[in-house]
């Protein structure tokens, strides 16, 4: 089993010559692995190959991103404003549905992830994160899926956070380390004989055919699956409809008895605020904190003490009974894509044999696994899917502007963000020897 905060990683040799399969699948973050999981559960006999460009395949991208990771399910309004609200609430029941699919796979896998169902809240620090909050709670209902409002004592024995006004909880939603998730659906993925090749540079993407820097793969169906930009995996020509954006996370040490005792956080809920771009928390078994949020810059990899310092700094002003100076044990930052209107889609042409897969960003991992079954029904041409025709099928996602438009539209964002979300001094202000509200 995985220990905490861990993945078992194993690497994969890359590919080299001819090699032939019925489905490639580029790419062996979560999309890719669940979109084969699911082929090859329905289908044993069908040849499946994924690549990645990361030397040790799937499991790279679990181990930079590891920590848990809530498995949300929500839904972007723009599927509404476009679909309609009944649409709109089969999705959401889909994946609300999802949650329970995720946990019958690692039961039926024995894969220990740490997975705990305890929901999700959201809380709002000063009025702006309140209105906020209540338009996203509004949204939700419109979905058939509203969140319980909580106030005062409602909110303080769930989770006492400095400065919480407000927040909403959301039981449709679980935590997972996902080096370990990662590491265990590869392991099954073997087991039932599909090949993961790591440190593949894929050159070309074409119907029926990828070229790599050492060899060919050669399959009627070929689907990208990448999340990230930093995979190495080609584009199509002129792309633009994905964003690469940075994430950032530390995890303390175990933290004593007595701050649990004092923040009330006790049911293995996920947190997050209502800040832009908001902030995510979650407790481990081993009662560290794991804490994450979008940063500026397209680059991943190890924190420079200057954001692992500002990440510490955002801790304390939620928890501000811990330690300045508490203890770091890990720190890392990915990169992930970002779609430009926000929104998942999966896609299958099925005259040339071409799919695409992603645009999760933040959305969770339930996505990701949803999105893998309803590529099963694409490919398998499952008449009467009750998937096929949710709304993130065959979306079209839209382009960024051109750089150097992208990239100052990017950072006027977040300078926009900073402004919008500056806590008044009542709350941010933390001395050593004043109450811990």
């Amino acid at each position: 089993m995985a220990g905490p905060l861990t993945g078992s990683p194993r690497a994969s040799a890359p590919l080299t010559g001819q090699v032939t399969a019925d489905v490639a699948i580029v790419g062996a973050g979560f999309t890719a692995l669940w979109a084969a999981y699911y082929l090859v559960q329905a289908r044993p006999s069908l040849q499946i190959v994924l690549v990645d460009a990361q030397p040790t395949g799937s499991h790279a991208r679990a181990q930079r991103a590891s920590g848990l990771t809530s498995l949300t399910a929500r839904v972007p309004s723009r599927f509404g404003r476009s679909y309609g609200a009944t649409a709109v609430g089969r999705l959401q029941g889909a994946l609300i549905e999802t949650v329970d699919a995720l946990f019958a796979v690692l039961e039926a896998e024995s894969i220990e992830a740490q997975a705990r169902r305890g929901g999700s809240i959201r809380v709002a620090r000063h009025p702006a994160q309140e209105r906020r909050l209540a338009a996203l709670a509004r949204g939700q209902q419109r979905w058939g899926a509203p969140p319980q409002w909580l106030e005062g004592s409602a909110l303080r024995d769930r989770v006492h956070i400095y400065g919480a006004t407000a927040a909403t909880w959301w039981p449709h939603t679980a935590t997972v380390e996902p080096g370990a998730l990662s590491s265990g659906l590869a392991a099954a993925l073997r087991r039932r004989g599909v090949r993961i090749f790591g440190d593949t540079q894929v050159l070309e993407i074409r119907s029926g055919q990828l070229a790599t820097a050492l060899g060919d793969l050669h399959a009627p169906v070929v689907i990208r699956a990448t999340e990230d930009s930093s995979d190495g995996a080609v584009r199509p020509v002129g792309h633009r409809g994905q964003l690469p954006v940075s994430s950032a996370a530390i995890v303390t040490e175990p933290l004593p008895s007595e701050f649990w005792g004092a923040v009330t956080w006790r049911r293995g809920e996920s947190l997050s605020d209502a800040a832009y771009p908001f902030v995510r928390a979650a407790r481990t078994r081993d009662d560290q904190i794991v804490l994450g949020r979008r940063t500026p810059g397209f680059g991943g990899g190890p924190l420079a003490t200057a954001q692992v310092d500002g990440l510490r700094a955002v801790l304390r002003s939620w928890f501000p009974q811990l330690s300045p100076d508490v203890a770091i044990t890990r720190s890392w930052s990915g990169v992930a894509e970002w779609p430009r209107d926000c929104c998942a889609s999966v896609n299958l042409d099925q005259a040339s044999g071409l799919g695409w897969i992603g645009g999760f960003a933040d959305h969770g991992l339930v996505p990701a696994n949803l999105a893998g079954r309803i590529l099963r029904d694409l490919v398998l041409g499952g008449s009467g899917s009750r998937l096929t025709d949710l709304p993130l099928v065959g979306w079209p996602t839209p382009c960024w502007e051109p750089e150097p438009l992208r990239w100052l539209g990017t950072r006027g964002g977040y300078g926009s963000y900073r402004l919008a979300d500056r806590v008044p001094r009542s709350v941010a202000r933390l001395a050593p020897d004043q109450p811990r509200g």
